[in-house]
């Protein structure tokens, strides 16, 4: 029997909402998009691409709406995150849950309830659409990965004075913690299925022997953005084709 994650059951129901009427090519690349909602009664879809452009579609709307992605506001300590976007063609408010959700139709859950609100130039009101969510990092990030190499030089425990960085990747949550050889290190995660991007990291503040190994580490990867990719045991990150950062997986 085949068993697929939650991210493939999310993608394969994802898909198949996406009927003869939604045949028209997305304007978002699909290896640029970073997040996927998709309701019912009536079918609706939106795709996020968290560096560029919101994409919603329904049945009910007849013209796409596409905005830019301002800043989240972030309420109940960081368990919501609402987007607020206006333009010509139209407003469009989304709000991302973190709390399971279940498709009514599959039975399938997912690791966010989505509600969008819309409303195009010619409607009076705003219309609610509600349904699941969730990231579309490479379920393959979700493990524990230890620092091999930084700018192309192998590093050992001694260099950091404690011992060997560590990060933790959570993809269904977006988020990472971990600790960059002397203090602990937490924050958010962006991407896709080709790059990922490390939000603004919170970290403690103890001091250690040995910090400007620490202090690098963490500067390469506090709200920077990489290409990835994976070799055995090893995830890569890359920026304009040369790898920066090497871990290995240590779970």
């Amino acid at each position: 029997m085949m068993v697929f994650t939650p991210t493939q059951s999310f993608l394969m129901i994802y898909d198949k909402m996406n009927n003869d009427k939604f045949s028209k090519p997305s304007s978002l690349q699909e290896n640029a998009i970073d997040f996927k909602a998709a309701g019912n009664e009536p079918s609706w879809s939106l795709e996020i691409d968290f560096d560029h452009k919101m994409h919603f579609k329904s049945l009910n709307h007849p013209q796409e709406l596409i905005t830019p992605v301002p800043n989240p506001e972030l309420l109940q300590d960081q368990l919501i995150e609402r987007y607020h976007a206006v333009t010509e063609s139209g407003e469009l408010k989304v709000a991302i849950t973190k709390k399971v959700c279940t498709d009514p139709m599959s039975g399938e859950q997912f690791p966010s309830k989505v509600s969008v609100l819309v409303k195009l130039t010619a409607d009076d009101e705003f219309t609610e659409y509600t349904g699941c969510g969730g990231r579309l990092l490479d379920h393959r990030l979700h493990n524990i990965w230890a620092l091999e190499e930084m700018e192309g030089e192998q590093v050992t425990a001694d260099d950091f004075g404690n011992e060997i960085p560590v990060l933790e990747m959570y993809t269904a949550e977006g988020r990472v913690v971990g600790q960059d050889g002397c203090n602990r290190l937490s924050g958010k995660i962006y991407g896709n299925k080709a790059h990922l991007t490390f939000g603004l990291l919170m970290s403690t503040r103890m001091a250690c022997p040995k910090m400007e190994r620490s202090n690098q580490f963490v500067k390469l990867i506090n709200q920077h953005k990489y290409d990835y990719h994976f070799e055995p045991r090893q995830l890569v990150l890359s920026q304009n084709g040369k790898a920066v950062l090497k871990f290995k997986n240590v779970d």
